[in-house]
């Protein structure tokens, strides 16, 4: 069992606890693996690569803080499904630039192969739905 260590959880804002791979001591009770649910999106030669867990889970976590932090009144101007899309943005933003502020010269270039990953992906789901 690994802790997260606790200058960790203080930045980051919650109380010393379990990651996730912890989820099964949580008991029958628990909500099945939503963030497998999430990560399933990933297309398999991306799914070893954190970068791009980091954004796939990354857009439905900070697009639901976004709904949170309107509903609090946190939001200025925008509100409903476009404030958490702009939060999403935003937040998303802020956390790929401290994580990973180091690839910012290869920018276009990840650009370019997420564009690429994106198309494999809506192609895969294309394929899905028609079958």
């Amino acid at each position: 069992m690994r802790r997260l260590g606790k200058e960790r959880a203080a930045h980051v804002g919650i109380e010393v606890g379990f990651r996730s791979a912890d989820t099964a001591e949580l008991g029958a009770d628990s909500p099945p693996g939503l963030v497998d649910e999430i990560v399933k999106q990933i297309p398999k030669p991306l799914d070893r690569v954190q970068i791009t867990r980091d954004i796939v889970v990354g857009r439905v976590l900070f697009h639901e803080i976004g709904h949170h932090l309107d509903a609090t009144g946190r939001s200025v101007g925008r509100t409903g499904e476009p404030g958490a899309e702009a939060w999403e943005a935003r937040l998303s933003r802020i956390h790929l630039r401290r994580r990973y502020g180091y690839l910012h010269p290869l920018s276009p270039v990840l650009a370019v192969l997420g564009g690429m990953a994106r198309k494999l992906a809506q192609r895969k789901a294309g394929d899905g739905k028609s079958g």
